[in-house]
């Protein structure tokens, strides 16, 4: 298994933070561009419903909804649903492919995700086809009562495909550096040091149900 992808200084190659201005060990001065590119690796596990059980639900679970080549998420009531590989992981990419069958729905990718009891901690993104539009946020609480700290507010993006096209969400992770790509379009990039570890995997939501989505593939890779 890799260990965690770490920033590095390139005089003494000691672990450093994005936009630190001097390295904490050789205290040699760093220079940053607007971001930092974080290009996903080698693949760490992947669901394809058309054959594979959808993250966090059984196998009886995904064959109940499965039609054709994708997962039915189905909401009768307003919350969230999501699931996670089994693997954690410090820095990856995490991927949704998914169509939301009408404006209700928000299709989402998570990262870092981490629950003791009640609690869960974890980044999230989401699109919402209805509108066109994205943001990328940090959750903190209970499913019941969550803290939610706005890192990107909605922002309406064409990236973003309409309610019945297929849309692909992905968060990577490297460090305290978050990219957020919509159809293979970076669209935000923050810095936040706050949750460091955890699982990764998908989400999804209803403004006002009845809504359906169909999710066709969740893929994790790790961080090159």
């Amino acid at each position: 298994m890799r260990g965690p992808h770490t920033l590095q200084c390139e005089v003494c190659g000691g672990p450093t933070q994005f936009r630190a201005p001097r390295c904490g060990y050789c205290h040699a001065p760093l220079t940053w561009g607007a971001t930092v590119e974080i290009v996903p690796g080698d693949e760490i596990a992947r669901a394809d419903m058309a054959r594979d059980t959808l993250p966090g639900w059984s196998p009886e679970a995904t064959a109940a909804a499965r039609r054709g080549d994708a997962c039915a998420v189905e909401f009768k009531h307003a919350m969230v649903k999501l699931g996670t590989f089994a693997t954690p992981a410090c820095d990856a990419c995490i991927s949704v492919s998914g169509v939301c069958l009408d404006d209700q729905g928000n299709l989402g990718a998570l990262a870092r995700y981490v629950r003791e009891g009640a609690a869960q901690s974890y980044y999230g993104a989401w699109i919402h086809p209805g509108r066109r539009r994205f943001t990328l946020e940090r959750v903190l609480g209970t499913p019941q009562s969550a803290e939610i700290e706005v890192l990107t507010e909605w922002e309406v993006s064409g990236h973003v495909a309409p309610v019945g096209a297929l849309n692909r969400v992905e968060l990577r992770c490297a460090d305290s550096v978050l990219d957020l790509l919509v159809n293979g379009e970076r669209v935000a990039t923050v810095v936040d040091a706050r949750f460091g570890f955890g699982h990764f995997g998908w989400r999804a939501s209803s403004v006002t149900p009845p809504s359906t989505l169909l999710v066709h593939s969740v893929e994790l890779r790790h961080i090159r």
